[in-house]
């Protein structure tokens, strides 16, 4: 089960840690940046800024504005290959080129939202007779 809470400590020497997450290593996981306060309340205050300012930096990139899907799910498929076996990997790989690449692939990851999904399985279910 996930963690949960504000990741606050009191430290060994009195101050107190907040840590908050930064962003995501290769292997998928945590970064985390640490921030030091004399008391609770303001490492809570501290954690709490720096978590606007990510949310606020991660607004302003376009990181994926050019991006295609394909791309996207190739670059996802060879951090997986380190993660999974290799018969997984090699299913993975099927399934993204049979039935996912060729009605998402060309398209910008900034055009695909939940709507667009959702029509997408739809027509899938009707081609197929899925009710």
């Amino acid at each position: 089960m996930p963690k949960t809470g504000t990741n606050i400590y009191k430290r060994k020497d009195g101050r107190w840690e907040a840590r908050v997450i930064c962003g995501y290593k290769s292997d998928g996981k945590p970064k985390f940046k640490s921030l030091y306060a004399r008391s609770y309340a303001e490492a809570n205050q501290k954690q709490t800024a720096a978590q606007a300012r990510l949310i606020a930096l991660a607004g302003k990139t376009e990181t994926y504005v050019d991006t295609t899907f394909e791309q996207a799910s190739m670059n996802w498929l060879a951090a997986a290959r380190v993660k999974v076996k290799e018969s997984t990997h090699t299913k993975y790989e099927r399934l993204l080129r049979t039935h996912i690449l060729p009605r998402f692939g060309s398209f910008r990851l900034s055009r695909i939202t939940l709507i667009f999904n959702y029509l997408a399985i739809n027509s899938i279910n009707q081609r197929a007779n899925i009710t």
